[in-house]
């Protein structure tokens, strides 16, 4: 895979996950299906930006998520709902270790021992972050239901 260092990044079609990183270079690691991606914005700042490149702020997709599914916390975002762009938190989005995931690429999630998960994307890749099972298969059912409400509107 190729690796680049940017400062700005936005999410696209090809975008699979936005991990956070402690380092002194960068805030996230960003996978795309044939990159990988070292970006200097914190993974909360990508999907802001991005939901700004879209038409709208990332408060406002939260609120009309919130008022559409009545959930309140570790919502799901849609970047672009024309391009069928949605993500997920792992945990709360102002939490550094919080990743967010494209439900889309999605293929696979798998238990890892103490309290990991492995996602498969579509493309081969592999992540194993440190969140529960439950988390990551409630958060991916959350954004499938919220996918369906959107595409109705």
């Amino acid at each position: 895979m190729v690796e680049k260092t940017l400062n700005h990044y936005v999410v696209n079609k090809n975008t699979l996950a936005i991990c956070s990183i402690a380092s002194c270079e960068f805030s996230s690691i960003v996978y795309e299906i044939d990159q990988i991606l070292y970006v200097r914005q914190t993974p909360l700042k990508i999907i802001q930006v991005s939901c700004l490149a879209n038409g709208s702020t990332h408060k406002g997709r939260c609120m009309a998520v919130s008022y559409h599914t009545n959930n309140r916390h570790k919502l799901p975002v849609p970047i672009s709902e024309k391009d069928s762009i949605y993500f997920f938190p792992t945990s709360a989005p102002n939490n550094f270790h919080c990743h967010w995931i494209s439900y889309h690429h999605v293929l696979h999630l798998q238990l890892a021992k103490n309290q990991e998960t492995i996602i498969t994307f579509r493309n081969g890749l592999q992540l194993t972050i440190s969140v529960s099972f439950y988390t990551i298969e409630k958060q991916l059912h959350r954004t499938a239901h919220l996918r369906h409400l959107f595409s109705g509107l």
